[in-house]
């Protein structure tokens, strides 16, 4: 077993070698810029079904609220008229619509919650980006004026 590990070790040691003759740090440095643009747009990607599906639920609220009051003006109107019966059951169907109203309301706070939360990690991790950036620059022409001399 000991040879065993002592030749596995000494494989290691020799590719190691290899590849940091082969590594670019350069090209590392341009591939951690490069995820963590892709990282950025996934968080911009993420704000946009966010807003998308808080609009949905908007609309659909603003379709039930809508449905409502015409329900409760129809139960207004067929009192007026004496249509008692007629009043009950747009009375009855307007309070089916209310909780559904209702439950969307927390589910909307909910989504803008999280808009809000995307929008500043967005916005710290465009910090990150642009200190890495500059960062990357400097050790770049760093690397490059250590390899021509």
């Amino acid at each position: 077993m000991g040879l065993l590990k002592r030749v596995s070790q000494v494989f290691q040691q020799k590719s190691n070698a290899l590849l940091n003759k082969v590594e670019d740090p350069t090209q590392a440095l341009d591939l951690s810029y490069q995820k963590m643009l892709e990282n950025l747009q996934q968080v911009r990607r993420s704000i946009a079904d966010v807003l998308t599906s808080q609009k949905r639920l908007e609309a659909q609220r603003a379709q039930l609220q809508a449905q409502y009051d015409k329900l409760q003006g129809q139960a207004r109107q067929a009192l007026q008229q004496g249509q008692e019966d007629v009043a009950r059951l747009a009375l009855q169907r307007a309070a089916t619509i209310k909780p559904q109203i209702d439950a969307l309301t927390p589910q909307i706070d909910q989504l803008a919650k999280q808009e809000a939360a995307l929008e500043e990690t967005g916005r710290q991790l465009n910090a990150k980006i642009e200190a890495f950036r500059a960062q990357r620059d400097t050790m770049k022409a760093q690397y490059t004026a250590g390899k021509a001399s």
